[in-house]
């Protein structure tokens, strides 16, 4: 269940997340799939480190839902967001939204990469957007049947 998997995963970073000063809301519904446990975690490791990195200070919901045949965990900031039109870009990898910034940070470029390359290890995708001025991550897996 990815709510499961979430649960557990924020439990261990909410102090990361509340040092970074991120507001964490989960609104987590039953989402059944199969998969690599420690890759999902792998997943949602990453993404919230791509918050920590790049949207400290904002407000963060992670949702969970199921429809009948696929599973998706969105994690969706209130950050500044993708520069604009480079939505395509961000699951490149050694790709960064901003050069100057992201050697401060200490990124690789390789966290997004990652995170598909996962997903669809799984039979699943995920993708990107600007939303709402921030950035939301959706990984997308088939639900278990």
């Amino acid at each position: 269940d990815l709510a499961e998997e979430v649960d557990a995963v924020t439990a261990s970073v909410d102090q990361d997340l509340s040092g970074s000063g991120i507001i964490l809301k989960r609104d987590l519904g039953r989402a059944i799939t199969f998969a690599d446990r420690a890759r999902i975690r792998q997943v949602l490791f990453a993404v919230l480190d791509n918050v920590c990195r790049y949207a400290p200070k904002s407000t963060v919901v992670i949702q969970t839902r199921q429809t009948r045949d696929r599973v998706f965990l969105r994690c969706s900031d209130s950050g500044p967001g993708l520069p604009r039109g480079s939505e395509n870009r961000a699951f490149e990898r050694f790709w960064r939204a901003e050069e100057s910034r992201a050697r401060v940070s200490g990124g690789s470029g390789l966290g997004l990469s990652v995170v598909q390359a996962i997903a669809r290890a799984h039979g699943g995708d995920a993708t990107v957007a600007n939303d709402n001025g921030g950035t939301s991550i959706e990984i997308w897996l088939p639900a278990a049947t």
